[in-house]
Formats: C-alpha cells, structure tokens, sequence
C-alpha cells in the first residue's frame, strides 16, 4: 500500500507504510530511499540525511543517496562534502566513485 502512495505522490499516506517496512526489511535499501524522500518532501533535513547516510554506508555508489544528503540545499559545500564521502568509500571498497553529475530526484518533474 506505501507503494501505491509513494507512486502516487501521497507522502503523507505513505509514510507509515514506508516506514513501518524499513523497519521489518531494514536490508532494502529502496525502501530507505522512499523513506528518505518523503522526509525531504516533509522538510525534514535532518531525517533524510539519517536515510542517505544509512544508504551509502551499506551502498556507497548509490545514486539515490547522494541527492538526499544535498537536495534540501544545494550548498557547494554539501556538494563538495558529498563528494569527498563517495570517493572515500570508493576507496574503501575499490571501485571507481559514481558520476558528480547529481541529478535532481523525479518526485520533483524535472
């Protein structure tokens, strides 16, 4: 039901569903996406930001990640503090950091 909502653009409604399966299925990490979006949507930073960070430790070339650590504000030093995180576990896991091209999420049409 929290994907209908989500789909839907029903935050509100979605986020019980969401945030209840994040819960029982902590592993799914695009269940912490949604979740991480919605606390966007709520102005809520700071939860968000708990949701990427939660992501990228267990996935750090998540592409989803990244936006919600600097979507609330496009600050050149969220960027750039963005940036030095996922080269540093690129590093750490040996492969070669994701594109900095950041690209802004599809909930909000462009």
């Amino acid at each position: 039901m929290g994907d209908i909502y989500y789909e839907q653009g029903r935050f509100r409604r979605a986020y019980s569903f969401v945030a209840k399966a994040c819960e029982l299925v902590t592993n799914d990490l695009s269940l912490h996406v949604k979740l991480g979006t919605i606390y966007l949507v709520a102005h809520m930073p700071k939860e968000a930001r708990e949701q990427a960070e939660f992501i990228l430790d267990r996935s750090p070339t998540n592409a989803d990640a990244p936006d919600m650590l600097a979507e609330k504000r496009r600050l050149r030093a969220d960027l750039t503090a963005v940036r030095a995180r996922l080269e540093k576990l690129s590093k750490q896991i040996g492969t070669p950091p994701p594109g900095t091209g950041f690209r802004r999420h599809r909930l909000h049409g462009r």
